[in-house]
């Protein structure tokens, strides 16, 4: 085994942990659907850690930003990518999700800590994390989203095109109905 071969497999394994569907971790590490259930299966019996099996097809992007909350959610996620990850509307960083999530998770325990109501809301997964940033960076009529800057309170929030529910900002929605998210 290589050295090249060696990182695929850590990346793989580690995307596998982390919960993305399995179609993304065998492009991103390129290896067929065998060798990714095989990984799955070490994983199990070295540390007996079960990962998140992601069959199917991950929730469409328009889906994900649905609700008020969703769309906090996603609008926050993907701020924080944007910030992170420079070109993030021409091309998906791998690293930088991760990254963006981590964060996203952690200020999700802060709010829920400040605020007691916001641990009602269900929180994004890796899986949809990851369809908002290739959404992001998609140039197709159904399937595109973007960055705007709210002219009310200047946040960047996150907008699918063929969903009117998402052009409005969601933090100054969440402040008009006097909840804090």
């Amino acid at each position: 085994m290589n050295a090249r071969h060696a990182l695929l497999r850590l990346s793989a394994r580690r995307m596998l942990l982390m919960g993305f569907p399995n179609t993304v971790v065998e492009d991103c590490a390129n290896i067929g659907s065998s060798q990714r259930r095989t990984l799955r299966h070490e994983i199990k019996m070295q540390g007996g850690l079960q990962p998140p099996e992601m069959r199917g097809p991950v929730r469409q992007v328009k889906s994900l930003t649905a609700k008020g909350a969703d769309h906090l959610h996603a609008s926050l996620v993907m701020a924080i990518y944007c910030s992170i990850h420079s070109k993030a509307r021409s091309r998906v960083d791998i690293d930088a999700v991760i990254e963006a999530f981590k964060i996203y998770k952690k200020e999700l325990g802060a709010i829920e800590a400040a605020e007691p109501r916001a641990k009602q809301m269900t929180p994004l997964d890796m899986a949809s994390t990851h369809a908002l940033a290739v959404a992001l960076r998609s140039h197709e009529d159904s399937n595109s989203a973007e960055m705007r800057k709210c002219k009310s309170c200047f946040s960047h929030y996150y907008v699918v095109y063929e969903q009117e529910a998402s052009l409005r900002c969601p933090y100054c929605e969440w402040r008009v109905r006097g909840v804090k998210p």
